[in-house]
């Protein structure tokens, strides 16, 4: 498939092998699909380009339990004598997406999880396939780093905050930029969907959350009372209550309609950096969030993070998961049993 241009595909057919055999999770046809979707997506770039380096590059350094490895010992090229010593399995990394000339600042999922966006302090966002690690377009526009980006619900559109203090909304399928909006005094840290897709809000370093019409770009609504800036927003699901994080410390609930604040939320001692609600609305706030120096589980204190662990230029949270980004390309993720 790599002599005709099509190793991309590959992936796709070992994605519907392995849904054909469904649960059988411990089966060796399921043992050997994981592995080759593995070995696939670790090497694809480079079978790509030169196809024999599967019998070169691509067999030596994979795991050395690793099933396509061992099947295919005997294929490898043999003037190599001296090999490197790999791991025995392979590592929770799939992918490593690379292309941004500066730190990324922000990642986010499609709603069907097929497309990552990135944006970096190079000024760009970048949209990936999540199948096969391929960039497919670099969004070019703002004029300094871009703090946020997010995705419509229908995966058609993304939005990107930038410390050029605008909004733009992009184009999924075309990468062009639909609007700009602009109104923040400050750098745009924060942006979000509601689940209808018709809004979108705007977290800022003026202390402000916006409201703007994603058809007509019109600032709909100004939220003010943060003390500090603003740095996570969340909608409610069903859209009426906004909730905002901020480096004053607390959470402010907002009327999405009236613009009025409904509640201030105190108790952090420390920025909010991120927030989300429940699925029935009716919890603000991940089970699972920072506190000082710990990871909190509810209201429990229940993992202390060391000194190197606490320089993270990016947090995000969902549902028990918590995952913090480091500007040296480190990822900590944690994560707790639900219910």
């Amino acid at each position: 498939m790599s002599l005709m241009g099509i190793i991309q595909e590959a992936v796709g057919m070992i994605n519907t092998l392995q849904s054909s055999i469904g649960g059988h999770t411990d089966s060796e046809i399921s043992k050997f699909l994981y592995d080759a979707k593995r070995f696939l997506l670790k090497n694809i770039h480079i079978i790509d380009i030169a196809p024999y380096q599967l019998y070169c590059s691509a067999l030596i350094f994979s795991p050395t339990e690793s099933i396509i490895r061992k099947a295919f010992e005997g294929e490898r090229f043999r003037k190599i004598h001296i090999l490197p010593q790999e791991e025995s399995f392979w590592s929770a990394e799939i992918q490593t997406l690379e292309g941004h000339s500066g730190s990324v600042l922000s990642v986010a999922f499609s709603a069907d999880g097929q497309t990552v966006a990135s944006g970096s302090g190079d000024r760009t966002i970048k949209l990936w396939d999540v199948t096969i690690g391929e960039e497919r377009r670099t969004l070019k526009g703002h004029s300094n780093c871009v703090w946020s980006v997010a995705f419509s619900p229908d995966w058609q559109t993304v939005a990107s905050g930038s410390r050029d203090n605008t909004i733009r909304l992009w184009d999924v399928t075309t990468g062009e930029e639909r609007r700009t909006l602009k109104g923040h005094s400050g750098s745009v840290l924060f942006v979000a969907f509601p689940a209808d897709g018709q809004t979108v809000a705007s977290g800022s370093g003026d202390r402000t959350i916006k409201l703007w019409d994603v058809t007509t770009g019109e600032e709909r609504r100004t939220l003010k009372g943060h003390s500090n800036c603003v740095w996570s927003v969340a909608f409610s699901p069903d859209w009426q209550t906004v909730a905002s994080g901020s480096g004053d410390q607390t959470i402010k609930l907002w009327d999405v309609t009236t613009g009025e604040e409904r509640q201030t939320l105190k108790g952090h001692s420390k920025w909010v950096r991120s927030l989300a609600f429940s699925p029935d609305g009716r919890t603000v706030a991940s089970r699972v969030s920072l506190s000082d120096d710990w990871v909190a589980f509810g209201s429990e204190k229940v993992l202390w993070l060391p000194s190197e662990y606490r320089t993270f230029s990016s947090s995000a949270t969902r549902d028990d998961i918590l995952a913090l980004g480091y500007s040296d390309g480190r990822v900590f993720v944690v994560g707790f049993p639900t219910d």
